[in-house]
């Protein structure tokens, strides 16, 4: 992250940063400015860097927090190309809607978890692979409690 001091001299400096919204940008002290971030009640919350920018031949102007800023831009392209992410929700289905078989597959502690609700082979289980956490038969109460089992270990084992 770029501190707001940081900035300044790069402002001066008019050097180079990167930013994933609008890419490599050369800091220039009359299109680019320090501001103050409040909230609603005017309650200081930090710094963001105002600029204007060239897109497609027309100016446009933003606010960006100084945490999206990269000073290295070999850095920040790296960033931007291989960085991903992705939000999991556990939403298992009510147990009456399973037709066959439900699998939720995530991972806890760096481990591969599944919990697998199979009605044809009449059973519910939960697993890493090598070992079995949970294994009972398909019933409602065992795929709820199984459910319950999941949705602690996916909210806090570390689920990425």
């Amino acid at each position: 992250m770029i501190t707001a001091e940081r900035l300044e001299e790069l402002i001066k400096q008019s050097a180079t940063i990167w930013n994933d919204y609008i890419g490599e940008y050369k800091l220039n002290k009359n299109q680019c400015k320090i501001c103050k971030v409040t909230d609603m009640e005017f309650n200081f919350i930090g710094y963001c860097l105002w600029c204007e920018y060239e897109h497609h031949g027309e100016i446009h102007t933003t606010e960006i927090k100084l945490e999206d800023l990269e000073e290295n831009v070999e850095r920040g392209k790296w960033h931007y190309k291989t960085t991903a992410e992705r939000t999991e929700r556990f939403e298992p289905p009510m147990w009456e809607d399973i037709e066959v078989i439900y699998t939720f597959k995530f991972i806890n502690d760096n481990e591969c978890m599944s919990l697998i609700a199979n009605k044809k082979y009449n059973f519910v289980a939960i697993s890493n692979g090598l070992t079995v956490l949970f294994e009972e038969k398909y019933t409602k109460e065992n795929y709820e409690k199984a459910c319950e089992i999941v949705r602690d270990l996916f909210n806090k084992g570390g689920a990425k």
